[in-house]
């Protein structure tokens, strides 16, 4: 089969699914990749987990930051293996807070120019709310206080240039050494400017 015949027929099976059980098609817009089993129970429930409901209306609203959030992590990830450098925000080399402040750019958000600035923006979410896309910070690392950020990608990991010799790699953060520095994390709700 074709992989445009492959496409089209997702997109009536998709379709045709979500109109016997009353959904619009829009609701099949995840916040992370699905396997077939995850996929099939979607189909089943009848309130999908990863959508609100509005106050004012019974529609189910999908989550934007979650949304916006993979715009930001796939530009992040995209960076993967550029080198460390101290005040960097090129492919030249980045260090933490220029790769964050680079990533958020070119997604249409502006974000100041050192960690400690950076912290100050948004709002602040719990490790257990993380969602991809927000900002995490990290303390007495190099120095006292506040002196690290990442961009959470999800499932645990974010991705952050780390140091010279490493640069920008993914780390868990459930490592030992980051949950000793573990700081804090911040959600920037401000639209992108390509949707």
């Amino acid at each position: 089969m074709t992989r445009r015949k492959s496409i089209f027929l997702i997109v009536f099976v998709l379709t045709f699914t979500s109109l016997l059980n009353g959904r619009s098609s829009a609701q099949f817009i995840v916040s992370k990749p699905i396997d077939a089993s995850q996929f099939q129970a979607f189909v089943a429930s009848d309130s999908p987990s990863n959508f609100t409901r509005s106050e004012s209306n019974a529609v189910p609203q999908p989550d934007r930051h979650a949304l916006r959030g993979q715009y930001l992590a796939r530009t992040a990830l995209a960076y993967r293996g550029a080198p460390y450098r101290w005040g960097g925000r090129s492919l030249a080399g980045f260090d933490c807070s220029g790769l964050a402040q680079t990533v958020f750019g070119k997604n249409g958000i502006t974000l100041p120019r050192s960690a400690n600035e950076q912290y100050q923006m948004g709002k602040p979410v719990s490790k257990s709310e993380l969602l991809p896309g927000d900002l995490v910070f990290f303390k007495n690392t190099y120095r006292a206080g506040l002196s690290h950020v990442g961009i959470y990608v999800g499932d645990g990991m974010f991705i952050h240039s780390s140091r010279p010799g490493v640069g920008v790699v993914l780390s868990s953060l459930n490592e030992g050494y980051h949950r000793n520095h573990w700081a804090g994390a911040r959600r920037i709700d401000t639209a992108l400017s390509h949707r």
